[in-house]
């Protein structure tokens, strides 16, 4: 039966009239901050549900259905239950409201009016998706790009971060790094509405710059072997170091180069390796054309001033530097062996010179040269053999020779009364001394050899017997009868003398008397290869000739005293 009265149910207050109490339980509302909840009262009387009624809602004291807000409140199901969906919780900040639910019934003619709270949950909300453009696919050591970040929701600022090989200031990155990966990360934190937004990243790989180029200074055009200049480098960046090194004909001991050739080249070589941040820097070279020394001077001694044919001297030789032997050669009058010297001619000069070559770090050394005058030997003594005491003209003797040493021909001469064909000696006189003389020549080894002679006296010949003719054994008186003289040897005329009583002229033979003997002589004297010939004679009787008759006239018949008178 109908009464009145008032009762506490949990927080939900009935009011029984007359009509038919009814009771409302709010379920609990829940939803994200900004978006919409699900709001859900069960309507009962009696513990039995009330179908068909028409429930109110409110969140937080504002109508969400119903009046002017557009929407119709729902009605309850058959179950009791009210239920309006996709109600926005806007303006309503995250949290939890105890009370924040309302629903009410109005009441009708049969029910009772009622009311009821639940508690309302405003969960933070996801914020809108970051967004982050600028970050480029790569980026280089100490580059700078500028990033963009948005997106998200609530009052909380963009926050945008880096990690790995890059920092940041204010939206410009900057590349601390050649080597690894930049991420650049932007999130935006909750606050009393929304949750916390997704972070958002991306990444640029660290490239490595290049390094400025390098420099090498101090490497000189040519270097001789064994010299040392002192590079200097520079250029580059990043933490290696500058590391100078060589090749070809150099070393290097820190920024030092040493010439180890005299033939080649020397690259001296300036390197910077990369590092995190830097790429290897390009090399940088220069280079020296090798140059030889001048070997040390050589040295020569033990060569004479003069030296004889045939004799051998040992010469002493130093100095220089290369490599290379020295070399001792000869030009001129002399032969070499190793170190030993050997005259090949008594006549000119032998030089005797010595060299050393170059090889890669030396030029050929200076020729040092000494020289030597040739001298001549004596030659062995000649000998003369043959040669007699004397020998009589026209004859001819041979004679030997021998000895000496040269190339020349033993030669045989001679002086005084002699001629020589050969080694045949003639006999040219047969008065005075016939010298024969050996001699041999000298040559371009040997002094002319020392003469030798040896004499032979010469000796006169008999010449042939004398001849005469033409003496009568008697001539008258004053009769002329010619004689014949002939034969002897030599160059003196035969003489044809008289004696006795008779005279000559020419061959003519004249009887100067009628009484005696008329005695003709003939004679050869001698000369320089004869003997006076001996004298051959003939004689002739003188015979008187009838006288013819006297005459006398100029006989005057008188003459004075002391006259004279011819007859």
């Amino acid at each position: 039966s109908p009464a009145f009265y008032m009762a506490a149910l949990d927080s939900t207050t009935v009011t029984v009239t007359s009509a038919v109490a009814t009771g409302l339980a709010v379920s609990a509302g829940t939803g994200d901050y900004g978006g919409t909840a699900g709001l859900s009262a069960t309507l009962t009387s009696g513990g039995s549900p009330v179908a068909g009624k028409a429930v109110s809602f409110t969140l937080k004291g504002t109508a969400v259905c119903g009046g002017a807000t557009g929407v119709a409140c729902p009605t309850t199901n058959a179950s009791g239950v009210a239920s309006l969906a996709g109600v926005s919780l806007g303006g309503i900040n995250a949290g939890t409201y105890a009370t924040g639910v309302a629903a009410s019934f109005a009441g009708d003619g049969g029910y009772v009016a009622s009311s009821a709270t639940g508690s309302l949950t405003v969960n933070k909300a996801g914020q809108a998706a970051l967004t982050l453009t600028g970050v480029p696919g790569s980026a280089v050591f100490n580059s700078t790009f500028a990033v963009t970040a948005g997106g998200g929701s609530g009052t909380s600022p963009l926050v945008v971060t880096t990690s790995g090989v890059c920092s940041i200031a204010g939206n410009l990155v900057t590349m601390t790094g050649g080597t690894g990966t930049c991420t650049v990360r932007v999130n935006r934190a909750g606050d009393s509405n929304y949750n916390d937004a997704a972070e958002v990243t991306a990444s640029a790989n660290a490239s490595k710059v290049s390094q400025p180029a390098l420099t090498l200074t101090g490497v000189p055009s040519s270097a001789p072997f064994n010299s040392t200049f002192t590079v200097v480098p520079g250029g580059g960046s990043g933490s290696a170091p500058l590391v100078v090194t060589t090749s070809g004909v150099c070393s290097a001991s820190g920024y030092d180069v040493t010439m180890t050739s005299g033939t080649g080249t020397c690259t001296v070589k300036v390197n910077r390796a990369g590092d995190d941040n830097y790429n290897a820097a390009d090399e940088a070279s220069a280079s020296a054309t090798a140059t030889k020394l001048g070997q040390a001077a050589l040295s020569l001694s033990g060569v004479p001033s003069t030296a004889a044919y045939n004799s051998s001297f040992t010469v002493n030789v130093g100095g220089g530097s290369s490599s290379a032997g020295l070399v001792v050669t000869t030009s001129g009058v002399c032969s070499v062996s190793g170190n030993d010297v050997t005259m090949t001619s008594g006549t000119g000069t032998c030089t005797v010179k010595v060299n050393r070559a170059g090889d890669d770090n030396y030029d050929a050394a200076d020729e040092v040269s000494a020289s030597a005058t040739a001298t001549r030997l004596n030659q062995a003594a000649l000998s003369l053999n043959g040669v007699p005491s004397s020998a009589p003209f026209n004859s001819t003797f041979t004679v030997t020779p021998a000895g000496g040493s040269s190339s020349a021909s033993l030669l045989v001469t001679t002086a005084g009364v002699c001629s020589a064909s050969g080694n045949d000696v003639t006999m040219t006189s047969g008065t005075g001394t016939c010298t024969v003389k050996v001699n041999r020549a000298g040559d371009a080894n040997y002094e002319d050899a020392a003469e030798v002679t040896a004499t032979a006296a010469a000796t006169k010949l008999n010449q042939a017997a004398l001849t005469l003719g033409g003496v009568p054994a008697t001539a008258p008186y004053n009769s002329t009868f010619t004689v014949a003289p002939g034969g002897g040897s030599g160059t003196a005329a035969r003489v044809v003398t008289v004696g006795g009583v008779c005279s000559i002229s020419g061959s003519d033979v004249t009887m100067i008397s009628g009484t005696g003997t008329c005695t003709v002589k003939v004679n050869r004297a001698g000369d320089d290869n004869y003997n006076a010939a001996s004298e051959v004679t003939a004689s002739a009787a003188a015979t008187k000739l009838g006288q013819a008759a006297l005459a006398l006239s100029g006989v005057p018949p008188t003459a004075g005293y002391n006259s004279s008178f011819a007859v």
